[in-house]
């Protein structure tokens, strides 16, 4: 009962921060039971976990503790205005809200704590033994207890030992940030959007509040027309299916304009759909803010340790959520190491470099300030580009502009100001904090010593690992596994690629390469290195540029956008065709896997020993009834089950699939490899590795050495082939390997920095 009582709560401050909160019965009574079953070593499914869930729920409602009800529909209460017709079924979700006698229990200060913090323990935790631990979570996700006896053979290999590590790593909170982060809440929510109506009548809509007047009215935000009503799901369910709709009916259609009519609707759901993001969103950051504070409360002043899960590929993650190394900028600028180490000379400099790349200030092609070493200007002038930030110069000049803005970093730090033009203000603040104290420090004459986790950052990472096998060296040139003076920036090749691929469209809007590079063309380089297509291009193509305005100010539409996606996606071709060619191999094996051999399941095991289970399955919705007092509950899963469905799955889903679930367990494995030879305090961000200042040479050097031991061979290929097949010699397939030299990143600035 303990353990509901945490869960229900956790799942109110999900929704609400005030005395009276909701959450969906469905929800709660499914991690109520999954919860139960867990510590009792059972896996019986969705509809074993809500029966069970909403039998310990029941005893809630019967003592008053809480509420159950369910919220008429849209077209319920059209109904009710004119009722025309049959009254309509409600497919509403039954809904629990908190009763007067909820204050007895859901403030006890236990409880309060432990439904924070339910995956973080101020005790060691112990090393692993078995697939689960003694909270019944399982180490690697969805592995069930039938796994539990192969797991145990599994001990021995790099990646449960990381584990360990991970999870033997002490934590803290920063009080000094926490305090300013609350004194600066107004820098992290906004409770309001600025809109207006049709005549121009300027209003403060209110996100949470009660908006019945203006929800009358026809509202515009940033030009377009804003639908407050778009937090409803079913009609972000029409907006969103009709988008889909008609972009896959200009899928074979690229260079063609739609008919006016289809011209219109595209845009409209586009529209619709994209407003309804940034409600969201900002409600988001209001909740996000609320639970990080309060988490950080109740864990101020201790010593913390934190779980960690891996997931069918062996990627690792801290399971807390709100307080977590992986998390936004106000949760990293939070946590600290527990253990501090002395800030030397070379930690000092990496420090500088975290600091700069923190604040990320742009300069412009005629403001660059004299202080910097390298030619700038030239490389502008030749990537047809008219600013550079920090991160994007070299090293040494990072360190020059902390030297050049000292009186930024002390004010900033006096007065507690949390930078809105920084990139990562929180962690820019919890920086300038480091500087004063070590100068302070120094002024009396004492030794410095520090626990702010400094990272380093891989350059397009799965690019990298994609270039690594394919041996592609100009690609490997833009992501930094060849020496370069500058970092080279791989998002302003493939801009300009595709600039140069619709040359009239760019013109006719005038739209700078910064602008193309941020809000055209980046998402989409990014995720095309884990085989996103056209659709997921586009949708979020359009979604960026809504999100930086690039929408009115350029007249970029929804189609636009779609012709834009089949555009990028030849550019990246064109710009690193390498890295594609080991996409394509991989798809040509898991499709021999499939149609030749007739498996359901691919099955590798990474350098780091992870066994990986790539299997065909697609998402099953449950439904399931149940009683709880006199009321008839349907239930229907919000989180449905894996279930294998071959006259539903798609072979080429799987097929395409294959591409990022293995450099992602490449990336994963890479990490694992590190961890396991380090020798002190890591932060885990797949990409990212931090540690202590001091530290940050020899683990850059260590990540390095690790992946050039992973692809230093003439052919990676053919370690691909013998990974992925039992018989690889009856596979055949034609490639080209380029002349990049692995070892060359040992001389590389910018493969991490």
């Amino acid at each position: 009962m303990y353990d509901a009582l945490t869960i229900l709560q956790y799942h109110f401050k999900k929704t609400s921060v005030s005395e009276s909160a909701t959450c969906k019965l469905t929800a709660a009574s499914c991690a109520i039971g999954r919860n139960v079953f867990l510590q009792i070593g059972k896996e019986l499914g969705f509809r074993a976990e809500v029966t069970l869930g909403d039998f310990v729920i029941e005893g809630f409602y019967e003592c008053g503790y809480i509420k159950i009800y369910r919220p008429p529909t849209e077209a319920q209460i059209a109904w009710e205005n004119n009722p025309v017709g049959k009254r309509p079924f409600s497919r509403a979700p039954y809904m629990i809200e908190t009763a007067e006698r909820w204050l007895e229990i859901g403030k006890l200060p236990d409880v309060v704590v432990n439904e924070l913090i339910q995956n973080t323990t101020f005790e060691p935790i112990k090393p692993i033994t078995r697939l689960f631990q003694d909270n019944g979570h399982p180490i690697i996700k969805h592995w069930g207890y039938d796994k539990d006896k192969h797991f145990k053979t599994l001990l021995d290999e790099p990646f449960v030992k990381v584990i360990d590590k991970l999870q033997a790593t002490e934590w803290k909170i920063d009080s000094d940030i926490l305090k300013a982060i609350k004194d600066n809440k107004d820098k992290f929510v906004t409770e309001k959007l600025k809109v207006t109506d049709e005549k121009g009548n300027k209003y403060s809509y209110c996100i949470f509040g009660n908006n019945k007047e203006l929800e009358e009215k026809e509202l515009y935000w940033n030009g377009h027309i804003f639908k407050p009503e778009l937090g409803n799901k079913s009609l972000e369910k029409r907006y969103y299916a009709e988008l889909r709709r008609l972009t896959n009916k200009l899928k074979n259609k690229p260079n063609k304009k739609p008919l006016k009519t289809m011209q219109r609707k595209y845009d409209e759901a586009a529209t619709y759909w994209n407003a309804k993001l940034v409600l969201l969103k900002n409600r988001s950051k209001f909740d996000a803010y609320n639970m990080t504070v309060q988490k950080a409360d109740a864990l101020v002043g201790k010593t913390f340790y934190q779980y960690i899960d891996a997931d069918y590929r062996g990627r690792l993650y801290y399971r807390e959520s709100y307080i977590n190394y992986q998390g936004k900028d106000i949760e990293r600028g939070l946590l600290k190491f527990n253990k501090s180490k002395i800030l030397n000379e070379e930690g000092l400099f990496n420090l500088a470099v975290h600091t700069a790349c923190c604040y990320n200030q742009s300069y412009s092609i005629d403001e660059i300030p004299e202080w910097c070493d390298a030619d700038y200007k030239t490389y502008l002038e030749e990537e047809g580009l008219n600013d550079i930030s920090i991160d994007k110069m070299t090293i040494d000049d990072r360190v020059k502009w902390v030297i050049n803005n000292e009186d930024l970093i002390i004010n900033t730090w006096k007065n507690r100001i949390i930078h809105s033009k920084a990139e990562k203000p929180v962690s820019f603040l919890a920086c300038c904090k480091e500087f004063c104290a070590l100068w302070d420090t120094e002024a009396e004459g004492g030794v410095y010593t520090t626990n702010l986790p400094i990272p380093i950052d891989g350059s397009n990472n799965g690019w990298q690992h994609l270039a690594a096998i394919s041996k592609d060296e100009h690609a490997g040139k833009l992501v930094g596994l060849v020496p370069v003076e500058i970092p080279q920036d791989f998002y302003v090749q493939t801009a300009k690629a595709l600039k140069a691929r619709m040359p009239e469209w760019f013109k006719s809007r005038k739209i700078p390469m910064k602008h193309i590079r941020k809000g055209i063309s980046k998402r989409g380089s990014m995720t095309r290195a884990y085989s996103a297509g056209h659709l997921a291009i586009a949708l979020n193509m359009y979604a960026d540029c809504y999100a930086e305005g690039y929408h009115s100010k350029y007249d970029i539409t929804m189609s636009d956008c779609n012709d834009l996606s089949f555009n990028l996606i030849k550019a990246i071709d064109e710009v690193c065709p390498g890295p594609l060619n080991t996409m394509s191999y991989l798809q040509a094996i898991a499709n021999y896997i499939i149609t030749d051999l007739n498996e359901d399941v691919i099955q590798w095991t990474t350098p780091s020993g992870f066994p990986v289970i790539y299997e065909n399955y697609v998402m099953e919705d449950i439904k399931w009834k149940s009683w709880i007092s006199d009321m008839r509950i349907q239930h229907v899963g919000n989180e449905p089950r894996l279930v294998y469905n071959k006259k539903i799955a798609s072979p080429g889903g799987f097929a395409s699939g294959i591409s990022p679930n293995f450099i992602h367990s490449m990336d994963a494995a890479h990490m694992a490899l590190i961890i396991s030879h380090w020798d002190g305090e890591f932060a885990a961000i797949h990409d990212s590795f931090s540690t202590h200042a001091r530290n940050v040479n020899d683990l850059l050097d260590l990540t390095k050495t690790i992946f050039i031991a992973m692809y230093d061979h003439k052919d990676y290929y053919e370690e691909i082939r013998h990974m992925l097949l039992e018989n690889p010699e009856k596979f055949k397939y034609d490639y080209k390997l380029g002349n990049l030299n692995i070892k060359d990143i040992a001389n590389s600035n910018y493969f991490f920095s």
